[in-house]
């Protein structure tokens, strides 16, 4: 059984949909890696599961994109908007976004028009949660002492495992520092910490979202020295 995520750890893991991170977005996109996406940063390119997904219709034709593509548009007898998307048509909407990849240097609430379908609030909620369990997996392998860290810190480990898919990049210095490994050995929790949080930084997201894993693996450096004052 999937281990809960405490309202705390929520709390900071809800920043995820906003605009600083992953954002929520309710049709298909191509995210800045050239994958196929949808809701908050759920990447169908590596899950492949966009079929299984309750897309509802929303619009009948795209855009067309430079050269005139708009790919296959919804059928006149299903043009309901609401309605239930069926498989093929959950395909085409995959298809002509993957086909069409360079729209990935569009910001993804740009890309609405290239697209014909969506998923309603509850169906990205529910595919969020499930996502955000399976990278705390992913957090709490990595790192077996995983439920002792500071809230903000877990935060900050989920939101990497959701980004990155683990934590290979890191290796170097990031893991052992807060594992508290060789060459970290000899520091105390506090300033592995802090090590973390200058060496946290990923080249494909943006500095904000960077910026702000890094003050959350600061907050918890500050509340571990307040606690061994406090002693």
């Amino acid at each position: 059984m999937a281990a809960l995520i405490s309202s705390a750890l929520m709390r900071y893991l809800n920043e995820l949909k906003g605009p600083q991170f992953e954002k929520t977005i309710p049709y298909m996109y191509v995210d800045t890696v050239k994958a196929v996406t949808v809701g908050v940063g759920h990447n169908l390119k590596m899950h492949q599961d966009q079929a299984e997904l309750p897309f509802v219709i929303k619009r009948f034709e795209r855009k067309a994109v430079l050269g005139g593509d708009r790919g296959i548009p919804i059928a006149a007898t299903r043009r309901v908007i609401g309605l239930r998307a069926t498989p093929a048509e959950i395909a085409n909407d995959y298809a002509f976004l993957d086909k069409h990849t360079g729209l990935g240097k569009f910001g993804p609430e740009q890309l609405a028009a290239y697209t014909t379908l969506e998923l309603e609030a509850a169906a990205i909620d529910a595919i969020f949660a499930a996502d955000l369990q399976a990278h705390l997996a992913i957090a709490k392998r990595e790192f077996p002492d995983f439920d002792s860290y500071p809230v903000s810190c877990q935060a900050g480990l989920v939101d990497i495992a959701f980004n990155c898919g683990g934590f290979s990049t890191f290796q170097g210095n990031f893991a052992p520092a807060i594992k508290g490994i060789k060459p970290h050995d000899g520091k105390t929790l506090a300033q592995r910490w802090r090590f973390a949080a200058q060496h946290c930084r990923r080249g494909a997201i943006s500095p904000t979202r960077n910026a702000r894993v890094a003050q959350w693996f600061l907050d918890g450096a500050t509340e571990i020295e307040r606690a061994m004052a406090a002693q």
